[in-house]
């Protein structure tokens, strides 16, 4: 009992670190996992994230080549992902 009580606990504690490493955060970048179509943003498009409302959902701009913005719009965490930190100035990558 005790022992199953450990596990539990540490695979608590193991999904806490890993949520709070795959936690989106200002400045970094990210690419749409899905077309937005009410702001005429396609899968694989890339923003910034601009704003934390720290429920999952997060203000992202999106800009064309001369750096002029082109949409700016809340978004839910499930819809992107992060392809570029901010904190660490690193690229990431993903094994599919």
């Amino acid at each position: 009992m005790l022992l199953q009580q450990l596990v539990q606990e540490e695979m608590f504690i193991n999904d806490q670190i890993i949520e709070k490493m795959n936690k989106p955060e200002l400045l970094d970048a990210i690419e749409l996992l899905v077309d937005i179509a009410q702001y005429s943003l396609r899968k694989g498009e890339q923003g910034t994230i601009v704003e934390d409302y720290e429920n999952e959902f997060y203000e992202v701009e999106f800009t064309n080549r001369k750096g002029e913005a082109t949409a700016l719009c809340t978004i839910n965490q499930d819809k992107f992902t992060v392809v570029w930190s901010a904190k660490t100035q690193q690229w990431l990558t993903f094994v599919v």
